[in-house]
């Protein structure tokens, strides 16, 4: 589960580092934090947390843990053991929920909104033109104000003569000149107001000349308000001065409070229906994620009918929607418990609790039974939905299937009883040597864990099985009977089988095993389990189990009987070792005390040996200040043992040897009392010589470090000896490794040679009378170049054997070096590629040279044809020869492959080849070669090379102005 999860195969889990592969970086370094503090043992573990993780994809899931630390025998803690629950979508379900629960609260809210039908500048214009016709009014006009800086007053419809009157008025509702009009204080004050005249009216200042040029004597401004605001004004125009009485401005007051109802009433209908259109569209989204959530989710009425069910729910209870709605939340074809398998009164019922509470509930748990017989383990949340007076109309509940869950949960539950009943087993273990003790400990916690009805340990002891621990006889009074019961081991069947095979046992039915002895004490069990203990390898007894059901242990049992069987062993181990080891040391008291009159006797022998000793012996405290030297230690260092009385170890030691003395005498210790050590120290003459001391820890009665005990021996001569031995061992390996290079290298050189020279010999023998001369002797010179191939070859490995021997021989004498040279280059030309070109060239007078002409031809042709055999189709070879009258300087430079910079360290050793020349033939003797032969005329040889572009050597050979 945790692979498919994370989006990994096990494999690529396993061996990643947990927190920085899968925590979040937010927390990955609270989370490391944390775990080392746990791992320290600094805090207690978390039974419970959640985190996220990081899946494959870069997703994040929301992991539930539980945890337990792992510990071994001692306590201490080594790990961690966590199992995890996905919960990601338990929260996003929960979200969902409340989600639900407010858009049913939106639903029946927005349901109550009443609204009138009509539109608005419909309406305002009706209104207006009935304002006009009806009343013989000149103008009536709606204006609307801005909640703008300049506190804009907008015509929005009107009626009757205006000619553009309405746009030059340019009104404001501002406490300013052209907002002290009837119009803009109307909207200030929320007040009707009225000018009587207009031609006389100071506030009408702004607008009279053109009011009265289109005949306005009068007017009338009503405040259009929503109940708390003014929004807006009706202002009404008459043709004569003093047109508004008060009864009549009492009407126009009513008229604009039915007008400011109705631009409300059609403002709220429109708000409405885009709620109602916005609340549809929210149902459907509702009804989707219903419909395709991951948990169940079901509805409740208040008579606990059920009305609503998702297909998940379908799922969970396995049956469909309206089998679901017609059964009533508690009905008895649920068969609902706990999760124990208990009966739940329908007062601890969820539906019940949340009908009782008025509150939501979460987390309830409960099982019911599927029609299939499965019987599932819920968790369920339930939410109350309630009318507007409060009551409860209907309980939204979701409810996930936790079966799975529950048995991890109990597994893990299992698991961890186990340890800790096997980790109280081991402290028992540890806390006591008695064994009666520890082995009636172990079967206390074994039931803990394995039900049963009795259980035994019995021990086998010179070829006779006898019980050594037991528990449940007591309450059947047969304590007396299982403690004197005693069996030949050849009369226990099951016993002797799990010798032979090593593994526990189980007998479902005693009765039908044939194995079985009866007896009337044990007549009322009928099954059996039984695990070996181990000693040594060697079964020596059993851990068993009682019980008077048939068929109650199981192989599981029985495996989980051999853990304590297998901490029986340890601690009958322990408690025999403990038993040898106070018989020990009663007879190691008896010795010391035979001895110590002894050890008196001999103290004064002991010393007398030690003074006689050609070893160096020394005492010293643990900061190594000398308490003791012999003679033989006086006189390797030239002084009294006086002067060595009180002084520091590390003064007679050289500064790059004292660290290690203090390390390994501070290494001393009562499990490591004794160590080896070689080092250095300086002698009165000033010479430094290699010891090799044998130093021991001597402890007090108390057993605190009292001193240390040095024996020395001078091994300066024994390290040169290993030296010489060391550097001969080397060489002998280095000509092993030649000795391994020859021979593959010949046996792969020569069979090319050989192939050809006994396939051609074969076509002369068969074929010779068919062949023509010509023939003939085109086999004879293949034969002959084989020979000579062959024999170069030779040459080359007795050069190098000659040199690794240091018989090399060197015989300089003049030579026209020039002509020389020229003729081996021209003997190469002739077998070479003719796309290659040479170039020549010469510097000096080389008529009268001083070389060894055989070693110089070696030098030459192994340099030329290397240069020929590793360039390229179409390259050019450049060939220099300067004679100078101290030295001759022989250069040659190809365009070729060159040389990888990882070989060039190893170029002049024997054998060796680059790694870049493929199928070129070649024996890796060439420049081991010419190195020799150069260094054989006191010169030297060096090389420029990089890979693909080519390599130049350089050859420098000293001159001698005559020949001895």
């Amino acid at each position: 589960k945790g692979c498919e999860i994370l989006g990994y195969d096990e494999d690529e889990i396993v061996g990643k580092n947990w927190f920085d592969s899968f925590i979040p970086e937010p927390i990955r370094e609270a989370t490391k934090t944390v775990f080392s503090q746990l791992m320290a043992g600094e805090i207690e573990p978390v039974k419970y947390f959640e985190n996220p993780v990081l899946t494959r994809d870069g997703h994040q899931r929301i992991i539930a843990w539980h945890n337990t630390v792992l510990r071994d025998e001692t306590g201490h803690i080594t790990g961690t053991l966590s199992s995890g629950e996905d919960v990601t979508e338990r929260r996003q379900n929960e979200e969902e929920l409340r989600r639900l629960n407010r858009a049913y609260r939106t639903l029946s809210e927005c349901n109550q909104i009443l609204v009138r039908s009509t539109e608005e500048e419909s309406l305002l214009q009706q209104v207006c033109q009935a304002i006009v016709e009806v009343g013989k009014y000149l103008l009536a006009w709606v204006g609307f104000a801005m909640q703008d800086e300049a506190g804009t007053v907008v015509p929005a419809a009107w009626a009757g003569f205006q000619n553009g009157y309405l746009d030059t008025v340019d009104i404001t509702w501002r406490d300013s000149e052209r907002g002290r009009g009837p119009t803009g204080t109307a909207i200030r004050t929320g007040k009707p107001v009225v000018v009587r005249s207009i031609e006389s009216d100071s506030s009408y200042s702004p607008w009279r000349e053109d009011a009265l040029r289109r005949g306005y004597q009068s007017s009338i401004a009503l405040p259009l308000t929503d109940g708390q605001k003014v929004f807006g004004s009706l202002t009404i125009l008459a043709s004569s001065p003093d047109a508004f009485d008060a009864q009549e401005t009492k009407l126009l007051t009513e008229l604009a409070d039915d007008l400011a109802y109705g631009i409300m009433a059609l403002r709220n209908r429109e708000q409405r229906q885009q709620a109602e259109e916005a609340l549809r569209r929210e149902h459907d989204m509702l009804e989707r994620m219903t419909e395709t959530s991951p948990v169940g989710i079901s509805v409740v009425d208040r008579d606990g009918r059920i009305t609503f069910v998702n297909t998940r729910a379908e799922q969970i209870l396995g049956l469909t929607k309206d089998e679901i709605m017609r059964r009533t939340y508690n009905a008895s074809a649920w068969n609902i418990t706990d999760l124990e398998g208990h009966s739940m009164p329908d007062s601890e019922l969820p539906f019940e609790r949340v009908m009782a509470t008025q509150r939501p509930v979460y987390d309830l748990t409960h099982a019911v039974v599927r029609p299939d017989g499965q019987r599932v383990l819920l968790s369920i949340n339930g939410v109350p939905l309630v009318d507007e007076m409060g009551r409860i109309e209907q309980v939204v509940f979701v409810m996930e299937d936790i079966t799975a869950r529950r048995q991890v949960e109990e597994a893990e539950k299992e698991q961890r009883v186990l340890a800790e009943a096997l980790s109280a087993a081991a402290a028992a273990i540890n806390s006591s040597l008695d064994l009666d003790q520890v082995l009636q400990s172990i079967l206390d916690s074994l039931g803990r864990v394995l039900p049963h009805d009795s259980a035994n340990i019995m021990l086998v002891e010179e070829g006779v099985v006898h019980v050594a621990a037991h528990r449940g006889y007591t309450e059947r009074g047969l304590d007396d009977w299982i403690e004197n019961l005693a069996w030949p081991l050849a009369d226990l069947v099951n016993l002797r089988q799990m010798i032979e095979t090593g593994q526990p046992l189980v007998i479902p039915d005693v009765r039908a095993y044939t194995g079985w002895i009866p007896a009337p004490e044990s007549e009322w069990i009928r099954s059996f389990a039984s695990a070996p203990i181990f000693s040594a390898g060697q079964v020596i007894g059993c851990l068993n189990l009682d019980s008077a059901t048939v068929g109650f242990f199981t192989q599981d049992h029985a495996r989980r009987l051999q853990a304590f069987a297998n901490q029986a062993s340890v601690a009958i181990r322990n408690a025999r070792l403990y038993d040898a080891v106070q018989r020990y040391a009663a007879e190691l008291e008896l010795r010391v005390a035979e001895r110590a009159q002894a050890l008196q006797a001999s103290e004064a022998r002991y010393r007398a040996i030690v003074e006689d000793q050609t070893e160096l012996i020394t005492r010293f405290l643990p900061d190594l200040t000398l308490t003791f030297v012999n003679k033989a230690c006086c006189q390797f260092f030239d002084k009294n043992p006086e002067e060595f009385i009180g002084q520091n170890f590390l003064s007679f030691i050289p500064d790059e040897d004292r660290a290690l003395v203090e390390q390994q005498v501070a290494g001393l210790d009562r499990t490591n009392p004794v160590a080896l050590i070689e080092h250095r120290v300086h002698t009165p003459s000033g010479e430094v010589r290699w010891m090799q001391w044998t130093n021991r820890l001597i402890v007090d009665a108390q057993g605190q470090h009292a001193e240390i005990q040095g024996v020395g021996r001078d091994i300066t001569e024994h390290r040169r000896v290993e030296e010489v031995l060391r550097k001969a061992l080397a060489r002998e390996m280095e000509l092993g490794e030649l000795k391994s290079r020859f021979v593959s290298m010949v046996s792969h050189e020569f069979r090319t040679p050989l192939a050809v020279i006994l396939m051609n010999a074969d076509m002369l023998k068969r074929y010779s009378q068919r062949l023509s001369d010509a023939q003939k002797e085109q086999y004879l010179d293949s034969i002959h170049s084989s020979i000579k191939h062959m024999a170069e070859l030779l040459d080359d490995v007795l050069v190098i054997s000659r040199t690794e021997a240091g018989k090399l021989e060197f015989n300089p004498e003049r030579a026209d070096l020039e002509a020389f040279s020229r003729n081996i280059i021209n003997e190469i030309k002739t077998t070479t590629e003719s796309s290659l070109a040479f170039v020549f060239s010469m510097a000096g007078d080389c008529t009268s040279a001083v070389v060894d002409k055989k070693l110089w031809q070696l030098i030459l042709s192994n340099l030329v044809s290397n240069a020929v055999k590793y360039s390229l189709p179409g390259g050019v070879i450049r060939i220099n020869l300067d004679c100078e009258t101290e030295q001759i300087v022989f250069r040659i430079e190809d365009e070729g492959i060159g040389i990888p910079e990882m070989d060039q360290q190893h170029l002049f050793e024997t054998f060796h080849r680059a790694q870049n020349v493929g199928r070129i033939p070649g024996t890796g003797l060439g420049l081991a070669i010419v190195k020799q032969c150069v260094e054989q005329h006191g010169g030297t040889i060096t090389f420029e090379s990089a890979e693909g572009a080519g390599t130049s050597f350089t050859v420098i050979i000293p001159q001698v102005r005559s020949i001895l």
